[in-house]
């Protein structure tokens, strides 16, 4: 797509090692992840920088684990500032200081949206994730409405 540096992660478990692999749902999970797992594979060594994020204690279930999973990353961030800061001062010093655009959204007033188009969906229509999504064709939302999703 054009980038220069490509920062990869992942937040999937992979798959179990075969020791591992006492039942038949486990079974059934390790089929259903086998082409995730060689797609991650591929991925990651076309990253430049790749991020490896410690998840093997939570499950697609860990819910209650949230506040948890969201310091593991935290965390992860914070021992990879060091590279990510030495990377921006090297780009600078090369092209310069980048101003950072915070607001990117015009300054109007309203918008109006006169089509939406939704692709890759499997369990639900299109009309239903928009309306969820509290959009509809032909009306005018505010720059504020519009930067929540």
């Amino acid at each position: 797509m054009g980038a220069d540096i490509v920062i990869g992660s992942n937040v999937s478990t992979g798959l179990l090692p075969k020791e591992k692999v006492n039942n038949a749902i486990q079974v059934l999970m390790q089929i259903a992840f086998f082409k995730e797992a060689e797609d991650t594979r591929r991925e990651i060594a076309l990253s430049d920088i790749y991020i490896p994020i410690p998840v093997d204690n939570y499950t697609s279930a860990s819910f209650n684990k949230a506040i948890e999973i969201i310091e593991t990353g935290l965390n992860e961030g914070d021992k990879w500032y060091p590279v990510f800061k030495h990377l921006a001062d090297s780009l600078n010093a090369i092209y310069g200081h980048q101003a950072i655009t915070t607001d990117r959204l015009p300054k109007v007033d309203s918008i109006k949206i006169t089509s939406i188009d939704v692709e890759g969906l499997k369990n639900t229509t299109d009309d239903f994730f928009v309306h969820m999504m509290g959009y509809y064709n032909n009306r005018y939302y505010t720059p504020e409405k519009l930067g929540k999703w």
